[in-house]
């Protein structure tokens, strides 16, 4: 590092090789809120997210949130992952691939031996109508001994048992919903995540 000043020596020396260039916008700035909302009008009219997979599976998101939620995974480290709402499995596929990538890195620095038949981290993916076409898709996944797929609302009493006995099992458990209108209701167990 050096204690040069960019506006001395550098911008003079550009300035003077006519290297340095000004241009005049004629338009008007916006804001970068204002330019993502616009983005989000735009690319949701032109269903965007539609044209994004994970590892062979649609996930219907955007890369942006792909990238944050590969964050808050791999800082929160769960077990189980309960997916709700899995439409073509790119989520339940993203996430169980996460999972695993997790258990790659944790087994080393345990000294353990990993053993990919047998999981460590598992996704149960629940939705109300699971598509015959879309399941057969995710149960022919490489990743597929890693998810529980479920069939049935996530708000019906006998699924919520299911993923309760999922997540006590595992000892802890995260909340995360990017988009809900019911309240989530987490166990004494589990921790709440903000970035």
């Amino acid at each position: 590092m050096t204690a040069t000043v960019w506006e001395r020596s550098p911008t003079e020396r550009l300035a003077a090789e006519r290297d340095l260039m000004a241009y005049r916008h004629g338009g008007f700035w916006q804001s970068m809120a204002e330019a993502a909302a616009g983005f989000m009008r735009e690319s949701t009219v032109l269903k965007y997210s539609y044209n994004i997979g994970w590892l062979s599976r649609l996930i219907i998101q955007y890369p942006q949130g792909i990238v944050a939620m590969q964050e808050l995974i791999w800082s929160a480290r769960p077990n189980p992952i309960i997916e709700t709402g899995i439409a073509h499995g790119g989520s339940a596929v993203f996430s169980v691939s996460m999972l695993a990538l997790l258990d790659y890195c944790d087994a080393p620095a345990a000294g353990e031996i990993l053993d990919p038949a047998a999981p460590r981290r598992r996704v149960l993916a629940v939705d109300i109508d699971i598509r015959a076409q879309n399941r057969a898709l995710i149960e022919a996944h490489p990743l597929t001994n890693r998810i529980d797929l479920v069939e049935g609302s996530s708000v019906d009493d006998a699924v919520v048992a299911r993923a309760r006995t999922a997540a006590v099992r595992a000892g802890r458990f995260y909340c995360v919903s990017t988009r809900t209108t019911l309240p989530i209701t987490c166990g004494a167990n589990s921790k709440p995540m903000r970035r």
